[in-house]
């Protein structure tokens, strides 16, 4: 898309418009053009009415007489397009009469009219029901992003029924939920609610739960946990659920930390196993002050302590005798790194992240920091509990060595046998934990034939730093070892599958690819822009391993990516459409639930199909740009077109533009304090005076955002953004570029050093919120807080947003709203104070 600066010397020659000194001639200009019509001087009203809808949104009286003077003027095309605008109004209205009215002179300006306006109803009414059905079948999601396409096209009774299923929708849709990733997704902080919740209750097979946390969080907890159980049973008790002597454990989730200390927990702690008790305890990490919390950090919590029951049934079954210091700790955190997908199922854990990076960190400049320990001590420690922080990464590291070390040959895990040995023979024995390990894992027997301990550390150590650490960073270097991987594991697996002798089941080497092929999905590929290739290898995967639901999940999302022309499935234009087909046919067989989805994808096709005639016809005509113009846009949005709608709106948008045919409007943000309505109820400062807009949050974020500017489609802002105050960590200024109670909130400040950073909210329906940081977002400007600075930001019609601080380009972002849905512009504040001065928009025709 080019973007064309027109309009901004204007902007910046308005600094100073006020809200109601901009507007304080309106209704004598109203009245000039209304006596300029009577004395049949269509010009001067078609100009004085032109100057005032700059100026502001039209209502419908102001359209009327503009589309009759350019009527008058012989303009039938801008005509059509504002009487059409009046008719909308005046239904809205209820004002039948009216509307009789007008229609006959919208028939002389465009004589397709009634055929557009049957189509544009025939359509809402399809995408409404569509709506309706997705609602019904439990797809809320889609169905709210089907209904906010329709939206626009709705009027009258449709109009009504749209809006009430769109506003139970919405509510839903604004409830916070889990994140479908794993615990190493990267993520920022979230701010907890300001309300607490209320206790929810879920018994599993295997698990009692009691959650202050949104029913649907404790669900998915509940499916995560029940799929985590089978990996603890694995390693704990080579896989026999019969050892598994304590039924049910209790896993309790506290509003807070202060709450769980209270309850009796250690002060400080994330969480906890409290092993007379059988229950693991944890807080919701998003109530963290300090803006450092989220819910991944939770369910790493979780994964770690819930794992810790088994090393309890493990002494209960050795007369109390523990298990040594390096195992019970190594292998908790060993858990951590259990990666969750879409469907509930869990990976076997991969390296957990901040574990490694620490570990790599300590291995390569350890040698300088006294607190740093040797393997040697790690493995000694005599316990029992707990060893120091340092301690815990070395611990993690032993225990992922030796669950995870592969045979380079049979790709066999060379050291878990003898990993179940030393455990038993260290309960059973009462052996010195050091001793043990260097019998048992080094010498001619051992897998690797080390001839000491110090030989085994030094393999350990390189094998963290050459193998596993480059595997998991997020680069060139680690998307190709990750793919060679992968395709080494689906050949054995090939193998494996005739091939009795096979040291590694089929099963378990397709479970491996599939684990670096989401990694690479999650952690190195963009999520905005997803790899194709990679969705269909995972599904095969899926497939093979009869996961139904993830292979219906990933071939959905590949037919999707195919309908929207992110992807072609061949070069070869029957190819592509015979295996559209077969993809089609193998998601109907996985899932049936889903079968109201692919209806309303192959409807919505239809009618794509079907409004192309018109817009033949309107092109033909070719005296009706404009109409044909917002023809096009209104249904390539209300479809997600790619095809022949989108490209015509998009060629003639511009030529619309550039004939003035598409009226801007400029217009300054209120300085009336009742417009400006918060986003949470955490306690604030806020004042509007000498036309400046001062906001001030302590230990938290608090938003406003002004109600009375709604941005749909594209427009630009310019502002003066200063900070205030003292600068804390952690803290964050600056502007919400985009607010939506069921979409959430996109907002672009600076951090505590003056960086530019990008952070999303959403209401977590109790009048709280949830907030992120965007850690994928990167910026090398650098700007004092403290200083005024001056802001441009362009909202763009496709859902974007481009941004720049003192001419300076600092942000090029998508949004994840549908393309034509309005939204709000704001100020917000972190743990700090800001003031907002001279902000004037302009918004594009």
């Amino acid at each position: 898309m080019k973007l064309r600066l027109r309009g901004l010397c204007l902007l910046l020659a308005l600094p100073l418009l006020g809200g109601a000194s901009a507007l304080q001639d309106e209704p004598d200009r109203l009245a000039a053009a209304k006596a300029s019509a009577a004395a049949l001087d269509w010009e001067g009203c078609a100009r004085l009415l032109l100057e005032d809808l700059k100026r502001r949104a039209g209502d419908a009286e102001r359209h009327e007489l503009y589309g009759r003077a350019l009527f008058e003027l012989g303009r039938r095309d801008e005509a059509a397009h504002h009487l059409d605008l009046a008719i909308v109004q005046r239904e809205a209205q209820g004002r039948a009469d009216l509307v009789k009215a007008l229609k006959p002179l919208l028939a002389k300006c465009d004589e397709y009219h009634d055929r557009r306006d049957r189509f544009l109803a025939k359509a809402a009414k399809l995408l409404i029901e569509n709506a309706e059905q997705l609602f019904a079948q439990g797809h809320e999601d889609r169905a709210l992003e089907v209904l906010v396409r329709a939206t626009p096209l709705a009027r009258g009774e449709l109009a009504a029924r749209a809006t009430t299923l769109r506003d139970k929708l919405a509510a839903a849709r604004s409830e916070l939920k889990l994140d479908a990733a794993g615990p190493d997704e990267a993520g920022g902080a979230d701010e907890g609610a300001a309300t607490e919740l209320e206790e929810c209750f879920l018994d599993t097979e295997h698990y009692t739960i009691r959650a202050h946390l949104e029913p649907k969080i404790v669900q998915r907890i509940g499916v995560l946990m029940e799929d985590l159980h089978r990996f603890y049973v694995q390693v704990y008790f080579d896989g026999d659920e019969s050892q598994v002597t304590i039924p049910k454990a209790t896993i309790e989730i506290h509003p807070t930390q202060e709450r769980m200390a209270a309850s009796g927990g250690p002060a400080g702690a994330s969480g906890y196993w409290s092993p007379g008790e059988l229950k693991v305890v944890a807080y919701d990490t998003r109530s963290d002050g300090d803006g450092s919390g989220n819910l991944d950090w939770m369910m790493e919590v979780l994964f770690h302590e819930a794992s810790h029951q088994f090393t309890t049934m493990l002494e209960m079954k050795n007369e109390g005798r523990q298990v040594p210091t390096w195992m019970n700790e190594g292998t908790a955190s060993f858990f951590e790194g259990a990666v969750a997908m879409a469907d509930g199922r869990v990976l076997w854990p991969r390296a957990a992240q901040k574990r490694l990076d620490f570990l790599v960190h300590q291995l390569t400049t350890g040698a300088s920091d006294p607190r740093t320990p040797t393997v040697k001590q790690v493995v000694s420690f005599p316990g029992p509990g707990s060893y120091p922080a340092e301690y815990y990464t070395f611990g993690w590291g032993l225990a992922y060595f030796l669950l995870q070390y592969e045979d380079p040959g049979t790709f066999e895990y060379s050291y878990r046998d003898l990993y179940a040995r030393y455990r038993g023979e260290a309960l059973a024995e009462r052996a010195q934990p050091y001793a043990l390990f260097e019998a048992l894992f080094t010498g001619a027997r051992s897998p690797l034939q080390h001839a000491n301990f110090d030989e085994f550390a030094a393999f350990w150590r390189q094998w963290i730093l050459a193998d596993v650490a480059p595997l998991h960073r997020t680069d060139a270097e680690a998307r190709t070892r990750r793919m060679t991987r992968h395709q080494r594991y689906l050949d054995a697996a090939k193998v494996a599958a005739t091939d009795r002798k096979s040291k590694v089941g089929e099963a378990d080497l397709l479970a491996r690819a599939l684990g670096d092929l989401e990694y690479v999905k999650t952690r190195i590929d963009p999520v905005e822009a997803p790899d194709g290739s990679i969705l269909l290898a995972q599904a095969e995967i899926c497939e093979r391993l009869k996961r139904n639901a993830s292979a219906a999940a990933l071939l959905d999302q590949v037919l999707s990516m195919v309908d929207e022309g992110a992807l072609r499935l061949d070069a070869d234009d029957k190819v592509a459409e015979k295996k559209h087909v077969d993809l089609e046919k193998r998601l109907a067989k996985l899932d049936q639930k889903n079968a109201p989805l692919r209806a309303v994808k192959a409807r919505t096709k239809e009618l794509q199909k079907a409004a192309l005639p018109l817009l033949s016809d309107y092109r033909q005509k070719g005296e009706l740009e404009l109409r044909t113009y917002t023809y096009a846009n209104l249904l390539a949005t209300a479809l997600s077109d790619v095809g022949a709608l989108a490209s015509t709106a998009e060629e003639l948008r511009a030529k619309v533009k550039d004939q003035g045919k598409l009226i801007g409007i400029v217009r300054s943000s209120s300085t009336k304090s009742g417009d400006w309505k918060p986003r949470s109820t955490r306690p604030h400062a806020f004042e509007i005076a000498d036309g400046e807009i001062k906001l001030a949050c302590r230990g938290g974020t608090q938003a406003r955002r002004d109600e009375s500017v709604v941005v749909q489609g594209e427009c630009e802002w310019i502002c003066v953004v200063q900070g205030e105050g003292p600068i804390h960590p952690g803290s964050a200024i600056g502007l919400v570029l985009a607010s939506h109670d069921a979409f959430g909130d996109l907002y672009l400040g600076l951090d505590e050093l003056g960086k530019p950073a990008v952070w999303t909210l959403k209401l977590t329906g109790n009048g709280g919120t949830s907030l992120r940081r965007d850690r994928a977002f990167q910026s090398q400007a650098v700007f004092e807080r403290g200083k005024p600075h001056e802001w441009r930001v362009r909202l763009l019609a496709d859902g974007s947003v481009q941004a720049w601080i003192d001419g300076v380009e600092v942000a090029r972002l998508p949004l994840s709203y549908p393309q034509g849905e309005p939204r709000r512009i704001g100020l917000y504040a972190k743990d700090s104070a800001v003031r907002l001065s001279r902000s004037v928009l302009e918004f594009q025709p």
